[in-house]
């Protein structure tokens, strides 16, 4: 029978009830309060916890206008100068910080089926960090801003995974890391050297002072050090 949801309504003929629901569906995708919400998502997301509301207007319209699509909406936001200026200002969540750092030290994962496999292993150390993908259980959507991820157990959690993974500890089964010689772009280099090389590589940015001075302490070196393929 006819139905009634809001702004909604249909005849609801077949029986089967698939058609209202996948109608009904297509409604809510094209609704203002909808375009609303994924574009200040998708701004959380990218750009700041609290996106400016002209932005978020803005890809509020080019949803609608783009009959739903994302990837317009990315674009809009990777050229607008609130991305440019909110540099730093982010967060990352658990999850994408374990996807940003196998990605980042250039290790690959394979489908290697064992319960200590490293595709398994890197879904428990990101529910380690508090963020499970996927396990969010309510349907909101699990949230984008800095207070929901920045607790001591998660800094701990994510701290773990960086060592473990930078050093090629662990995971250790469906996992090839890359081996440290591939990180030299030539050989001998000036420690210093070798900081910049690794920070532009890995993090897209030239080092700090600070970064230079922690490198050289934790490895016990003066920047000045020759380092060699060895």
């Amino acid at each position: 029978g006819p139905v009634s949801v809001g702004g909604f309504s249909h005849a609801n003929a077949d029986p089967d009830g698939r058609p209202v629901v996948a109608a009904l569906l297509a409604y809510l995708a094209r609704h203002p309060a909808t375009a609303q919400r994924i574009a200040r998502r998708l701004a959380q997301f990218l750009v700041s916890d609290n996106p400016p509301s002209a932005l978020v207007d803005r890809l509020a319209q080019l949803y609608l206008a783009n009959d739903t699509a994302i990837a317009p909406l990315v674009t809009e936001i990777l050229a607008a100068p609130e991305f440019r200026a909110s540099a730093g200002a982010k967060t990352v969540t658990p999850a994408n910080d374990v996807v940003r750092t196998v990605r980042a030290l250039g290790i690959t994962i394979d489908g290697t089926e064992a319960a200590n496999a490293a595709k398994y292993s890197i879904l428990w150390s990101a529910e380690q960090a508090g963020q499970r993908p996927f396990a969010w259980p309510r349907p909101d959507g699990e949230p984008m801003v800095a207070a929901a991820w920045t607790s001591v157990g998660r800094v701990l959690g994510s701290f773990e995974t960086h060592w473990g993974l930078a050093g090629g500890w662990w995971p250790t089964v469906g996992i090839t890391y890359r081996t440290r010689a591939s990180w030299l772009p030539s050989t001998p280099i000036r420690l210093d050297a070798l900081i910049d090389h690794v920070s532009r590589t890995m993090f897209g940015r030239i080092p700090s002072a600070t970064m230079v001075q922690a490198v050289c302490e934790a490895v016990g070196y003066p920047p000045t050090e020759s380092i060699g393929a060895g």
